[in-house]
């Protein structure tokens, strides 16, 4: 069952808070940047997931979710 918007505008603002008190977060870019995926904002989302993979380069999340986002923008061969 997908989150409604309502439900999603709150993680995104606890994500960003969470994010605001600790800019190492990496887990909470990463939720975030799943959110920009569901609300297809792809340039936001490979923004923010790209933060990730800066403060946590051996997690594989951040790059799996990127190629998610590349897959939806068509920017794969």
């Amino acid at each position: 069952k997908k989150a409604d918007s309502g439900q999603l505008d709150s993680a995104v603002s606890l994500y960003i808070k969470a994010i605001e008190s600790d800019p190492n977060l990496s887990k909470a870019y990463i939720e975030l940047g799943k959110i920009y995926i569901l609300r297809e904002n792809y340039e936001k989302a490979e923004e923010i997931l790209k933060r990730a993979m800066k403060y946590s380069p051996t997690d594989i999340e951040p790059y799996t979710n990127l190629g998610v986002v590349y897959i939806k923008e068509g920017k794969y061969k």
